[in-house]
């Protein structure tokens, strides 16, 4: 009597949030094209700051080139990653409010740098809106996960998207020359302390 041969044992079932292969698929595979975005901003970053004043916009396009492009790139999508994780929630579009953030966030620079008020008032909504869009998709995936243990790192998250729009306000107010003489320093200082300290800090420190 032939013997048949055992079938062979089924592969084990990838965990999903690994890396493909032998641990799966990478959990932070969806914030892969913000990572990207950072990086060049990042490469941008550290030619304009070698570069002094030669180019155009200097130092202080230096210094907005990191905070919109590398720091909200990042802060949008990893409160985007983290909040669906710890609330247990679908993932929403982070690809298209990227792509409404960066749009933005090019406008506006180009705005200031070229002294057109109307690319600088567009560019500005437009990356505002983006944080809004990510701040309502925070706070409704925390609302509707009852229960949820980390939900108040969410709303930390939420509450830092509320300090970008403050210091997005004062920015635009400082570039379009309607906050200027004695207002214009305690509005940069506050627009700087809400942005690092705020937006990056809050969502970073979280």
């Amino acid at each position: 009597m032939s013997i048949e041969p055992s079938t062979p044992p089924s592969r084990p079932r990838t965990i999903r949030g690994h890396r493909e292969g032998r641990l799966g698929r990478s959990p932070f595979g969806p914030t892969g094209p913000a990572v990207l975005l950072a990086v060049g901003y990042g490469v941008a970053v550290t030619a304009w700051t070698l570069a002094g004043d030669v180019l155009p916009g200097g130092r202080w396009l230096a210094v907005h080139l990191f905070t919109l492009g590398v720091l909200s790139n990042l802060v949008l999508a990893f409160a985007d990653h983290f909040g669906t994780t710890l609330t247990r929630s679908p993932a929403g579009n982070l690809t298209g409010r990227l792509v409404v953030a960066n749009v933005g966030a090019v406008l506006m620079l180009t705005g200031v740098v070229q002294g057109r008020r109307a690319l600088l008032g567009v560019g500005a909504t437009a990356l505002t809106g983006a944080v809004m869009w990510s701040w309502w998709q925070l706070r409704r995936m925390r609302r509707r996960a009852v229960g949820a243990r980390f939900a108040w790192i969410v709303r930390v998250y939420e509450r830092a998207h509320g300090m970008f729009v403050h210091g997005a306000l004062l920015g635009v107010l400082m570039g379009l020359g309607v906050l200027s003489g004695p207002w214009y320093v305690s509005a940069r200082v506050a627009h700087l302390h809400v942005n690092v300290l705020g937006w990056g800090g809050l969502t970073l420190l979280s």
